[in-house]
């Protein structure tokens, strides 16, 4: 008599398919929007003040007596990477300099624009898309080799703004991607392809230069102290990064008469920093009161991240590198020194990459209840926000 059947295991989860199914979550928050929300045109988010829809392209969808959002000057940068017209293609960029530096996104977009068939709003799209799918596949490399299931990786790819970024044509996809491969490498210690992940990193975002500063600054202790670890041959490579962004800086104030890292925006620091977040913590937002509970919940939220990294870092409980860690701290640092902290699309940006670096800090912390906490509440995040901006422009 044959004994009971035993169903055979069920193979593990592959990081090829948890990558499949970023992409598949990433497509469908896009199918979304598109039906609930607005057009491939709209998620440029023009303005009237700045945009004159019958001389563009793509004929933006136009909000009246508005000043639109960045995704307008994204997609205008994309038509003419290298322009040194302020106006052009009924498209007047409010402050050249200032968005000009973050060239690698709409120069990406600029060249998928040059297939046939595709506009160049929907080459911004598909160039977002791509970057999010890349971003989700080093995400997945980085939780597998920290211990975790591959599909842990889906909470790294995607920090709490992204949705907005996607949702907005903006230049964080692009950037984020190039610092979790530039963070991949790093750990394999492949410096060149560290260098040229950063490098583009900091063109697409000049904020990513705090991950490019911690682990240079990691380097370089170890080299001071004597430290076996130490190698000058990556302080060098991860030199190519940074000296390329001040390039970039000096070739955009020759063409603009102004230093765009000095040219302002919403990540100007504040004149009290943390303070002048803290002032901001529970106020109001435009619209309606559930809108300004969602946003106070949002920064509460971002908050208790920074508050766990911190701990889980001060403890040695995390397993994130020197690198990793001062990366995190200066990224902390720059999000709590803005002029405070008002409409989630404003502080989840600026706080982007301390975001997904404390989410880099849970990954690692294997071993505390806390680290499982870490990573819920930035799915939660993620999740409210997606759903958020799938209904709303």
């Amino acid at each position: 008599m044959s004994g009971p059947l035993i169903s055979p295991p069920r193979p593990a989860v592959s990081s090829r398919q948890v990558v499949l199914v970023a992409l598949a979550l990433v497509v469908g928050f896009v199918l979304v929007r598109l039906v609930l929300a607005t057009s491939v045109a709209g998620f440029t988010v023009a303005g009237d003040r700045f945009v004159d829809p019958a001389l563009t392209p793509d004929r933006l969808p136009v909000t009246q007596e508005s000043g639109g959002y960045d995704g307008q000057f994204v997609y205008r940068l994309a038509l003419e990477p290298w322009t040194q017209q302020r106006t052009d293609y009924g498209i007047t960029l409010d402050n050249p300099a200032y968005r000009q530096q973050r060239i690698a996104t709409p120069a990406l977009a600029w060249a998928v624009g040059l297939l046939p068939g595709v506009s160049t709003a929907l080459a911004l799209l598909l160039v977002n898309v791509a970057a999010l799918t890349v971003a989700a596949a080093f995400a997945v490399r980085l939780a597998v080799a920290l211990g975790r299931h591959p599909v842990a990786g889906l909470v790294l790819a995607v920090p709490a703004g992204m949705p907005i970024s996607l949702g907005r044509d903006l230049t964080e996809p692009v950037a984020w991607a190039a610092v979790l491969a530039g963070l991949w490498y790093a750990r394999q210690q492949r410096w060149p392809a560290t260098a040229a992940a950063l490098t583009v990193a900091v063109l697409a975002r000049e904020t990513s230069l705090v991950v490019v500063a911690g682990l240079a600054a990691a380097q370089l202790w170890r080299l001071l102290s004597g430290d076996p670890r130490g190698n000058r041959g990556a302080l060098a490579w991860l030199a190519v990064p940074a000296v390329t962004a001040v390039a970039w800086q000096l070739v955009l104030l020759r063409a603009w008469g102004v230093l765009p890292v000095r040219s302002g925006g919403t990540t100007s620091f504040a004149g009290q920093p943390v303070l002048r977040v803290l002032d901001t913590l529970a106020a109001g937002v435009p619209g309606p009161p559930v809108l300004t509970a969602v946003v106070t919940a949002e920064r509460v939220g971002v908050l208790a991240l920074f508050g766990y990294a911190a701990v889980a870092l001060a403890t040695r409980r995390a397993g994130a590198t020197g690198g990793e860690a001062v990366a995190w701290a200066l990224s902390v640092l720059m999000a709590l020194a803005v002029a405070g902290w008002t409409s989630d699309v404003q502080f989840l940006r600026a706080a982007n990459e301390a975001i997904g670096l404390s989410v880099l800090v849970a990954l690692s912390d294997r071993r505390s209840r806390a680290g499982r906490w870490a990573l819920l509440l930035a799915a939660a995040m993620t999740c409210g926000v997606a759903l958020e901006y799938a209904l709303r422009q």
